[in-house]
């Protein structure tokens, strides 16, 4: 199957003067415009900063490639933009921020001018300066993707070359490129995790005509920095259906627990997927996330308790959905959805674990990126234990979160009060109804409520 690639240079597609919206206040019921004017292929960067959220992107076109950063608090409230860089002929658009700098690649001024660069990719600083080179390479401006993580304070960038290449650097000097696959064409959108032991994992999408290298690929890296062995190069389970797949769009969604565990998480089924699949990357076990549409644009984010987020969007309804799993990361919760503003099309997702029970997700809209906090979303049931000769209801509600009980929610049931579940999740409810079926809605604090319906016979 024929595949798109998508190119890094800011420039490729023709871009508007970025608009830069007020600071405004966030929340979770709403989207919030970090910039206008960006292109369909801007894809963010996001990082966390002690409880806020840092987004940087690039706009721009040939000759006016910029790099920005805007600051989200714990809450959702927007900062004020910051120029990092402009002027530059391309930037990548998909800025890796670190906390010590922003990795990236771009193309800058003319051989023999002061600010001339070649096109390696690099390491910036916020304030604009070049703290180092991340490649051999002066086409990684080119490339089909990049990424960026820590060891030892030590930059590891990923990136792609024409014709099925995945390469490997470490540090911030020229030096050698390690090359992670040389197959067939083409390889896209990288992902790197390293643990602070030194290994780490690099993912990445192929369609290459090699079945066993096709779909979502990783190999092991360990020794990281400085004496870095492979390990085998594995697919992930179901990464095809009937030798195709769906390619991801935007960096393969790859992320680590604090103990080196690492999940990648995709999209399975082809035309249309029909499920997202979170796999224990090298291992066989994965879980299903099932009922998610035409789910594309997979992102990845492991929160500081262990739980995993991950986010989605489906192409039909043009919402972005949401889901948590459990601690012991056996299932997930309801999905929470949301549709981009004015409907519009989603053509990226990224998302950040955040503080407590919420997570910040940037969307790109086709010429904006939006911004807004999610809840993990509680999941209802309701079950008829017993009806009187008199028509007297006793009714049973059960409220989880992923699969585990959830205490202290507000349950109410129009005409039969409100009651509060117990430890074990369960609200007891005894009333009188003419109707068939009730209404139920569940609220709790740090949670998105969840409402639904009961048939009143047993």
């Amino acid at each position: 199957m024929n595949k798109v690639s998508w190119p890094l240079g800011a420039g490729v597609l023709a871009a508007t003067m970025l608009s830069v919206p007020a600071a405004q206040a966030g929340d979770t019921a709403h989207w919030s415009t970090v910039a206008t004017g960006v292109t369909n292929i801007a894809r963010p960067g996001l990082i966390r900063t002690g409880t806020d959220l840092d987004v940087f992107w690039s706009s721009g076109g040939v000759g006016t490639a910029s790099l920005w950063r805007r600051q989200f608090s714990q809450k959702g409230a927007a900062g004020p933009t910051t120029s990092i860089a402009s002027g530059w002929s391309t930037l990548a658009s998909d800025p890796v921020p670190l906390s010590t700098g922003i990795a990236t690649a771009g193309l800058r001024g003319n051989v023999g001018q002061s600010d001339y660069w070649p096109g390696n990719s690099f390491l910036m600083t916020t304030s604009g300066t070049i703290a180092g080179t991340l490649s051999s390479a002066q086409n990684a401006y080119g490339s089909g993707g990049q990424d960026a993580a820590l060891a030892s304070g030590m930059p590891i960038y990923t990136f792609t070359q024409t014709l099925g290449k995945v390469l490997l650097h470490t540090g911030t000097a020229a030096g050698t490129d390690l090359t992670l696959v040389d197959g067939g064409c083409c390889t896209y959108d990288p992902a790197v995790k390293v643990h602070s032991d030194g290994t780490g994992w690099v993912s990445w999408y192929s369609n290459s005509g090699s079945p066993a290298e096709s779909g979502w690929v990783v190999r092991q890296v360990s020794g990281l920095p400085g004496s870095p062995a492979l390990g085998a190069t594995i697919q992930a389970p179901g990464a095809l259906t009937g030798g195709s797949s769906v390619q991801p769009l935007q960096r393969t969604a790859l992320a680590m627990q604090a103990d080196g565990t690492s999940w990648l998480a995709y999209p399975v089924g082809f035309p249309t997927p029909k499920k997202v699949r979170v796999w224990q990357v090298g291992t066989g076990t994965y879980r299903d996330i099932k009922k998610v549409g035409t789910a594309n644009q997979v992102s990845i984010s492991a929160g500081a308790d262990g739980r995993l987020w991950v986010a989605w969007q489906d192409g039909q309804s043009h919402k972005v959905n949401i889901v948590r799993s459990n601690k012991s990361l056996t299932q997930f919760s309801s999905p929470n959805a949301s549709k981009a503003p004015g409907g519009a099309s989603i053509y990226s997702t990224a998302i950040q674990a955040g503080a407590g029970t919420r997570a910040d997700v940037v969307i790109n809209t086709g010429n904006e990126l939006q911004h807004r906090q999610f809840l993990p979303k509680l999941t209802g049931s309701g079950k008829v234990t017993k009806v009187t000769n008199n028509g007297t209801i006793k009714l049973k509600v059960f409220v989880k979160d992923a699969g585990d009980p959830v205490g202290k929610a507000k349950v109410s049931i129009q005409g039969a009060g409100t009651k509060k579940t117990s430890a074990k999740g369960i609200a007891a409810f005894k009333f009188k109804s003419a109707k068939k079926k009730a209404k139920v809605v569940v609220h709790k604090s740090g949670y998105e409520s969840t409402t639904f319906k009961v048939k009143l016979k047993k």
